[in-house]
């Protein structure tokens, strides 16, 4: 087995990222909000012409799309056909999920694309509804053998873990952090001792607000730079962890935030023959690439043609100004001269 493929099987034990296409408001609320509790890794977003580029960036990834908004139903199936027709794409496991689906549009898209991960009606309680993702999710290795979601945070300067070591008060930063524990930088000469299965009692963990959780220490190891020490969670209450789980989705959906502002929009019309759309989609990678840096390039010129015009316009149009203004300061400047008196009239005072 090769490298690469040692590393992909190594990622997805691990599991998937799971992206929620344009989910309702009360879905994300009761329904999201159960799953990652339960440890799945759940991102939103929020327009699907972000979405080829996310799954660029994690193409075995699971999508749910919401196919009862924004597109119309057959530009959702041609979107999803789409997807599984790109090459860099096509590992992509992907269901959908509707609140009104007839039986003969559910056949549609059952019939005409790939849905691996099932297609989920929003009828019914929230348990029923939520448990039959759980069961699509856990059918399609979503979690792998990873049982807790983690996230990076060594960027993040205020998630710092306050402890008490020989009596006196220590702050280490967090390097990362799942529901079960976190791990810190240890810097060189740090005046405590930290050894495996050491119990350090009231800590303090800074996220959006203080937590405070009794210590494990796991693990240690040494840097060049700094330490690690990994410490368990001892005896968390529901509330800690749950806290704790927010945070990481934040700390999570705020990153793939980001690299959606880097993105380029998917623009292509969907509503198009299914033809014209996979015309372009199989096309190699470097193709389209081409073509797009040639449409840049031909945008970029027009605009410059755009700005050129506006110069000459502006020009133009400062010259006509120029010469009004000259044609007024002139009136003006007449309007404005002192007028002569009339000298007066002798010749009748001489008369008389």
């Amino acid at each position: 087995m090769s490298d690469e493929n040692s590393a992909k099987k190594k990622d997805l034990n691990l599991g998937r990222k799971i992206f929620f296409l344009d989910p309702p408001y009360n879905f994300v609320k009761k329904n999201l909000a159960t799953l990652r509790m339960l440890e799945y890794e759940v991102y939103i977003v929020a327009d699907y012409k972000n979405m080829k580029t996310i799954l660029s960036l994690y193409p075995d990834s699971i999508l749910y799309i919401y196919v009862d908004t924004i597109l119309s139903r057959r530009a959702w199936l041609n979107f999803i056909i789409s997807i599984q027709h790109t090459p860099e794409l096509a590992a992509t496991k992907i269901g959908i999920f509707t609140k009104g689906l007839t039986d003969s549009q559910q056949d549609d898209f059952l019939k005409n694309a790939k849905i691996e991960c099932g297609l989920i009606l929003l009828q019914g309680a929230d348990d029923a509804i939520t448990g039959a993702f759980i069961e699509q999710l856990n059918e399609n290795n979503a979690k792998g053998v990873r049982k807790y979601v983690r996230a990076e945070c060594s960027h993040i300067k205020a998630a710092q873990l306050f402890i008490e070591i020989d009596g006196k008060m220590t702050t280490l930063q967090c390097m990362d952090i799942s529901s079960v524990g976190c791990a810190v930088q240890v810097p060189k000469g740090f005046p405590g001792h930290l050894e495996k299965n050491m119990l350090i009692r009231d800590a303090s963990l800074q996220l959006h607000h203080g937590i405070h959780v009794d210590l494990l220490c796991f693990a240690t190891s040494q840097g060049t730079e700094f330490d690690t020490a990994v410490f368990l969670f001892v005896q968390a209450s529901a509330n800690a962890k749950n806290a704790i789980r927010e945070y990481i989705h934040i700390l999570l959906q705020k990153a793939l935030n980001e690299s959606i502002e880097k993105a380029n929009p998917d623009n292509m019309n969907y509503n198009l023959p299914l033809s014209k759309i996979l015309e372009y989609h199989e096309k190699p990678k470097d193709e389209k690439e081409g073509e797009k840096k040639e449409g840049e390039k031909k945008d970029g010129e027009s605009k410059e043609e755009k700005k050129e015009e506006g110069k000459e316009e502006n020009s133009q149009a400062s010259t006509e100004s120029d010469g009004q203004k000259e044609e007024q300061s002139k009136s003006a400047k007449s309007e404005d001269a002192p007028k002569e008196e009339a000298e007066p009239n002798t010749d009748n005072e001489k008369a008389n």
